[in-house]
């Protein structure tokens, strides 16, 4: 279900993310699995763009605590604020942490789930 669902799907928004140069890693097709980027060049715009949401999310805390909004604006914004935050926070988790997931589902559907399962 994994690689039959999610994986298509991943690997067609993969060229816009590479445009964007939004996500640090990219799919090997001889190995079936995703791998980080090797450019320094690469991985350096990734992590620019997870300071400017930082600095982003710094200015719109800033402005929900000493912005002039009334109290239903603030309460307004405080909700895209913590969604705004969990999104950069997840954004700073280690490089290979996402990857890591993918291709731990990736490899348990590989072995359980097709009956390959060799005991080591």
């Amino acid at each position: 279900m994994f690689s039959s669902e999610f994986l298509p799907l991943l690997k067609s928004y993969l060229p816009l993310c590479h445009v964007l140069k939004c996500i640090p890693f990219d799919y090997n097709k001889d190995s079936g699995r995703l791998e980080t980027f090797r450019s320094a060049g690469k991985r350096s715009i990734f992590k620019l763009q997870c300071t400017l949401s930082a600095f982003y999310c710094m200015a719109m805390f800033l402005n929900l605590c000493f912005g002039p909004l009334s109290a239903t604006e603030k309460f307004q914004g405080s909700a895209f604020f913590f969604l705004y935050l969990i999104s950069t926070v997840a954004r700073w988790a280690p490089d290979n942490a996402p990857i890591q997931v993918v291709n731990s589902f990736l490899e348990f559907e590989h072995r359980f789930l097709s009956g390959h399962y060799h005991h080591e």
